[in-house]
């Protein structure tokens, strides 16, 4: 299971707390200088657990995340962004788009936080993989926003 740490776009109540919101090459780089990666889900396991981080926000407004997986403009086929094949999906009703080159893919909230294909040009916010090194095998990622300090996710049962 993999960790994840978010950027929001928090168009909220808070206007003191500015997170970046960012195009899909830009936010792919963001999470590399970090040393992560944009954020892959490979399991059912790994997209309940990005769900959770999402829902434990309890926000009332309509979100768009960036994941690492896209479709090159010489392929037909999506891969997450270390070059592995894609393998489980979540995709929303009418994605992935056939029409469209340089295709990107965003964690849609629509009370399922399905995956749905878009330009890679426009802003969003994202997310970015990480395991640390304490929670190797351990099944118990690190939740981290930039703005604040780092918790455990909670137990599943």
């Amino acid at each position: 299971m993999t960790g994840y740490i978010l950027s929001l776009d928090m168009k909220s109540p808070s206007p003191d707390v500015h997170l970046p919101v960012m195009e899909w090459d830009s936010a792919r780089l963001h999470c590399e200088r970090l040393g992560y990666s944009l954020a892959i889900v490979r399991s059912a396991a790994d997209q309940e657990s990005l769900e959770a981080v999402f829902a434990s926000h309890n926000r009332s407004w309509r979100v768009h995340f960036w994941l690492g997986l896209h479709r090159s403009e010489s392929s037909s086929e999506f891969e997450w962004v270390d070059g592995t094949p894609l393998n489980f999906t979540n995709w929303l009703p009418g994605s992935p788009s056939e029409e469209q080159t340089h295709v990107c893919t965003e964690v849609y909230e629509n009370g399922e936080w399905q995956w749905k294909s878009s330009r890679c040009s426009g802003p969003r916010s994202f997310a970015c993989s990480t395991l640390p090194p304490w929670a190797s095998g351990a099944g118990r990622p690190l939740w981290s926003w930039p703005s604040s300090s780092a918790a455990r996710s909670p137990e599943r049962g």
